[in-house]
C-alpha cells in the first residue's frame, strides 16, 4: 500500500460574491471607491445582485467578483478611480 502525501493548496480563495463598500470606504479587494463601483453597476458594465427580503425596503447589494476582475483585466491601464 502506498501512502500519497496530502497537498494543500496555499492559494487564496476569490470569492464568488463581494459586498460594495461602505460609504467612504474602498474595495479591499481591487482599491476602487464605493461611488465608483457603484457607477459600474449603474452603467451595466459589472453584475450585482440585490439580496432583500419581501416587502422590505432595504437589503445587501453583492458584486459579482468575477466580472469585477473581467471590468479590470478589460480596461488594462485606462481605469482611474
Amino acid at each position: 500500500m502506498t501512502i500519497q502525501p496530502i497537498t494543500i493548496s496555499t492559494g487564496e480563495m476569490k470569492p464568488e460574491f463581494v459586498p460594495v463598500p461602505k460609504p467612504g470606504t474602498r474595495d479591499p479587494h481591487t482599491g476602487l471607491s464605493r461611488s465608483y463601483i457603484c457607477q459600474l453597476i449603474a452603467e451595466g458594465k459589472i453584475q450585482s445582485v440585490s439580496l432583500r427580503r419581501p416587502g422590505h425596503t432595504r437589503g445587501k447589494r453583492l458584486i459579482r467578483y468575477s466580472s469585477l476582475i473581467s471590468f479590470i483585466n478589460a480596461a488594462g491601464g485606462e481605469v482611474t478611480a
